[in-house]
């Protein structure tokens, strides 16, 4: 039985409880009776886009995502799993206005930083790619894949030598990494002229 106070607060209590107790398959229903109750909520929707997502159902999570950010556009928690459903799914264009409405509250977390800087990076935005990884790497130096982006946008501003060091970096951690290799083979083709 649940509580009869189903607050934000008491729903993820009773998620947690849920869980230990082996009965995974009640949490939706906790939520989606949450949503019928207070269909205004944004957070009852992330919550349960959040579950979906987890159980690697990414159209219902996004849909579900959809619903909280009608209500509430920049809702900082819908707005990251919204880009980061869109990055998986190699949309990465599409998840750079999502990623930008949740960095005010996520500016000091190295993946989101890293997934928007590779959105900046393919809307060609080069200089908002770099501060991305740089500040990336800054909270977290053992991150390869912002080193690499590093790489790629110093390479897209022409700063043939500072792409040629992030990407030498990589090698010295892991030295059979392909997509670097190749990198640095067609690093010519980035030199200004």
């Amino acid at each position: 039985p649940h509580p009869v106070d189903e607050t934000n607060y008491n729903l993820s209590k009773i998620e947690r409880i849920l869980r230990f107790a082996g009965l995974e398959e009640e949490v939706p229903k906790i939520y989606k009776r949450a949503i019928e109750k207070d269909p205004d909520n944004s957070l009852n929707y992330h919550n349960l886009a959040v579950w979906y997502y987890y159980e690697g159902d990414l159209d219902q999570a996004g849909s579900l995502l959809e619903s909280a950010l009608q209500i509430d556009p920049l809702y900082p928690k819908a707005n990251r799993l919204m880009g980061h459903i869109l990055m998986r799914r190699k949309e990465l264009a599409k998840a750079l206005p999502y990623l930008q409405n949740a960095l005010p509250e996520f500016d000091n977390d190295p993946v989101l930083l890293y997934e928007l800087g590779v959105s900046y990076y393919v809307t060609e935005k080069p200089e908002m790619a770099l501060f991305c990884a740089q500040k990336s790497i800054e909270l977290k130096p053992d991150n390869l894949d912002a080193y690499d982006l590093l790489g790629l946008a110093y390479a897209m501003l022409g700063d043939v030598e500072k792409a040629k060091q992030a990407w030498e970096h990589i090698l010295s951690i892991n030295p059979d990494d392909s997509v670097v290799i190749q990198n640095l083979k067609t690093l010519g083709k980035y030199q200004k002229k």
